[in-house]
């Protein structure tokens, strides 16, 4: 890990015991920081027991082979509880990591949300337990309070309807799916306006010309024309009729 994540680290981890290295910060006109071995009385006072070692790799090491000089037993205790909570703090800063993704895509979290009822083959969801709902540019996201587990996601695409139904109630309309969810956490008045920019945008994905946006071409329409510019091709060249041509541009053009 690099020296800032070691920095959290060590904030991170918690080692119990009589010794531990750890980080300390001084100003710069007494040293600036460095890893230190410390000392733990039985009492719980902390003493620094070593010198300062520069916020290094090899300050790292030279404050471990510091504390194994003083007693191989601690040494080796602590080394077991850093390399357990190394592990531990991987995940934990994969976790913030991801969580920051996440909330950098996220327009709107309503966390908390109480799901009233209603019907969906993608998710189960339990009546009166809360969820958090996470609106992002494209879709609407479903997950356990406080997780980032997505348990089921609703492009914005498929909605037919969403709306705030009454105070705190927002009603969500998909092609198969309709749920019902009341958020408390939110003044009734504040909701609206909070969720006023999801609005705009399911707007935007859903009227993609009144929004100015270019929509996407109908890929069925573009080949019937393309069929319609090789059957002419074909009557210039005389390779068919005018007759078999109307034929074939009249099959196509009636989805035949």
């Amino acid at each position: 890990m690099d020296i800032a994540e070691l920095i959290q680290f060590l904030n991170y981890s918690s080692t119990e015991g009589k010794y531990f290295v750890f980080f300390r910060d001084r100003p710069p006109k007494k040293g600036g920081p460095g890893l230190v071995v410390g000392r733990r009385s039985k009492l719980g006072f902390e003493t620094i027991v070593s010198d300062y070692f520069p916020v290094s790799e090899q300050g790292w090491a030279k404050a471990w082979e510091t504390l194994a000089g003083m007693d191989r037993q601690e040494f080796e205790r602590c080394r077991s509880t850093v390399l357990r909570n190394s592990t531990r703090f991987k995940l934990h800063s994969d976790d913030l990591q991801r969580r920051l993704e996440i909330d950098q895509k996220t327009r709107k979290l309503l966390g908390g949300s109480i799901y009233l009822g209603g019907h969906s083959p993608h998710v189960q969801l339990n009546e009166n337990s809360a969820y958090d709902l996470r609106f992002t540019d494209d879709s609407l996201t479903i997950l356990n309070v406080g997780s980032l587990r997505t348990l089921s996601s609703f492009p914005y695409r498929t909605f037919t309807n969403f709306q705030i139904t009454g105070p705190g109630e927002i009603s969500v309309r998909t092609t198969d799916s309709e749920l019902f969810f009341l958020n408390t956490r939110t003044e009734p008045g504040r909701l609206r306006i909070d969720l006023s920019a999801v609005l705009g945008r399911i707007n935007e994905v859903l009227n993609p010309a009144a929004s100015g946006e270019r929509a996407e071409p109908d890929p069925s329409a573009a080949s019937i024309i393309n069929q319609l510019k090789d059957a002419s091709s074909l009557l210039e060249r005389g390779l068919i009729t005018p007759v078999e041509f109307e034929q074939l541009k009249s099959r196509l053009l009636s989805g035949g």
